[in-house]
Formats: structure tokens, C-alpha cells, sequence
């Protein structure tokens, strides 16, 4: 059986549905330059693997993941002795499927702390909303932590979601030290049995000292004030700039201590193939991927749909 009909298999139409809508303008640059490619090269030849690598990189997997992928794809093919470009494009979606590394958010009695990380701007606020959304809408009790306090527009947005979600913000006065403001929070949430504690903080990448030493005073006040490390350090990162993204996730790697990523704004771009780099790079789970603006369109990242959604074209 293919990759392709064992995806097909095993996903249904409801679990694939946000993919193939949210994907569209990737499936685009994928599934329909791939199926274009087996009408007009019908067997395997040099001309075909030139035009896979140029496919792979006008969808932003990057120069090295895209060579990476063919030459792994020319070894898979010799292997198995592939001779047609319909078995080959679906050896090389399963290749694409390979580097996602499998996570179900499970949350355990008592306090579950979610440290969140990213630059301003890629939907780091949002997307706390939405989780405390998903939260309650799952009948659990949530709090956040306005802790970006050197913009006032970050904190203020924070309570606006936050009221609107219905749960309650914790913040502090302006300019108010950010790690004073997270140990407000936790003493909040443990004081009145908080099943989830979201944490917003400051994103300035211009200045990596000064982030690390914020982000390492925060964990040593949550450790301090629950008597134990946050649950989850989730890095929330704009989709929609692709390789950027991929730097971006790179650079605060090297100072914080991240468990997953969460990938925002993927709809309306063609660069959802950096998922497949940013998780190959980071060796880290996506939990979530943003696939719209309303407070329901944060969905549990599934690799199987997603490389259905964005191969189907080529499907057999």
C-alpha cells in the first residue's frame, strides 16, 4: 500500500478538512506542482529531481532541508528501485512526514504552567487567548499572566482577550518588574485551585542577554513560588515568514530551554512547508498551529493531515 492511500486510510474527512482549507496556498505549491510534474515526467530522471528540489523550495523548506530530502529520496528510490515519478513523490511525502515528532497535550491534577515565548508580533498574545479558550471550553479553570511589561499595548490586549475569554488577567503597574508579576500569578492561581496558568512574556530578540536573563529570572520565580519548573515552554512563532521563522526559533533555542512550538498564521501563506524544516532544525513537538483568527482556529497539529492536505494533489 502507498503512503498516500495509508494516509488515506487512516484520516477522515473531519480531521482533514481544516488542513486542506487552512493549507490551500501550500497544497498550491505542492500537491498541484507535484501532480503537474508526474503528468509531464512520468518516470524517474535527472530533470525530476532538479524540479522536486525547486518545488520544495519555492514552499520554504529551506535550501539544506530541500537538499536533504533529495538526496535521501535518490537513496530511498535505488533502495526499493523506484521508477516512476508517481512512486517517487510518494516517497518523498512520506520523507516530509518523517521529522514530526509525535505529542498529545495531557494535563495532570493541580497547576499546569505554560511559559510562552516569541517575538512580539507573531501572535504570542492570541494565541494565549485561544489556548484559554481551548481550556475552558474543556472545563478548566485558567489564568493568565500579563508579564510583557514594557509595552503597555501587550498588557492591555492580554486583559482584553482575557476578559473576553471570561478568565481572569493578572498584571502589574507599568514598567513593573516582569518576574514580580509572575509570582503574582502563581500565587493567584495556586490560592484559588487553577487548573491552567498561561504566562506572557517579553520577545525582544535585539538584545538575546537581556532575554535570557528575563525569561531565566522567570523560571527561577516559577520554581520558586510552585516548587517545580513550568509544565510546557512553548515558543510561538509566525508561520506566515517561513525561513524567518525557522532563525527566529533558532536564536531563542540557544537561550531558552523550549518543549514545543506553535506555529500562528499558516493560513493565507504559502510557506507552510517550513513546518516540515522548523520541526527537522528544532527536533521539537508543534502542539498547536494557528489556521485563522477566531479564538476556535488553534488546532492540535496532526502530521498526517498535514502532509495529506498539502500532497493530495499528487494523490493517485
Amino acid at each position: 500500500m502507498s503512503f498516500f492511500s495509508q494516509l488515506k486510510a487512516k484520516l477522515t474527512p473531519k480531521a482533514t478538512q481544516p488542513y486542506v482549507s487552512g493549507f490551500k496556498n501550500t497544497q498550491n505549491g505542492l500537491g498541484e506542482k507535484f501532480k503537474a510534474l508526474i503528468g509531464i515526467q512520468p518516470l524517474i530522471d535527472e530533470s525530476l529531481y532538479a524540479q522536486l528540489n525547486d518545488v520544495l523550495l519555492r514552499a520554504d523548506l529551506g535550501v539544506t532541508m530541500a537538499s536533504e530530502l533529495i538526496k535521501s529520496l535518490r537513496q530511498k528510490a535505488k533502495a526499493e528501485k523506484l521508477t516512476e515519478s508517481q512512486q517517487l513523490i510518494d516517497a518523498l511525502s512520506q520523507l516530509l512526514r518523517e521529522p514530526f515528532i509525535p505529542f498529545e497535550l495531557v494535563l495532570h491534577d493541580g497547576l499546569n504552567i505554560f511559559l510562552i515565548v516569541g517575538i512580539n508580533g507573531a501572535g504570542k498574545t492570541t494565541t494565549i487567548a485561544k489556548l484559554a479558550h481551548r481550556f475552558t471550553q474543556e472545563g478548566k479553570s485558567v489564568v493568565t499572566v500579563a508579564a510583557d511589561t514594557f509595552r503597555a499595548a501587550a498588557v492591555e490586549q492580554l486583559k482584553h482577550w482575557s476578559n473576553r475569554v471570561g478568565v481572569p488577567c493578572i498584571s502589574g503597574s507599568p514598567q513593573a518588574d516582569p518576574a514580580s508579576v509572575v509570582v503574582d500569578g502563581i500565587r493567584y492561581a495556586l490560592a484559588h485551585q487553577t487548573d491552567v496558568v498561561l504566562i506572557d512574556t517579553a520577545g525582544r530578540l535585539e538584545n538575546k542577554t537581556h532575554l535570557m536573563e528575563e525569561l531565566a529570572k522567570i523560571r527561577r520565580v516559577i520554581v520558586k513560588t510552585a516548587q517545580r519548573e513550568p509544565d510546557h515552554v512553548w515558543l510561538v512563532l509566525d508561520g506566515s515568514t517561513g525561513q524567518h521563522a525557522l532563525k527566529q526559533a533558532l536564536t531563542f533555542k540557544e537561550t531558552v530551554q523550549i518543549s514545543g512550538i506553535v506555529c500562528t498564521k499558516l493560513d493565507g501563506t504559502a510557506k507552510g512547508g517550513s513546518l516540515v524544516a522548523i520541526a527537522h532544525d528544532l527536533k521539537l513537538p508543534i502542539p498547536f498551529i494557528g489556521l485563522g483568527e477566531h479564538l476556535d482556529d488553534l488546532i492540535p497539529f496532526d502530521p498526517d493531515a498535514f502532509v495529506y492536505a498539502i500532497t493530495q494533489e499528487a494523490s493517485p
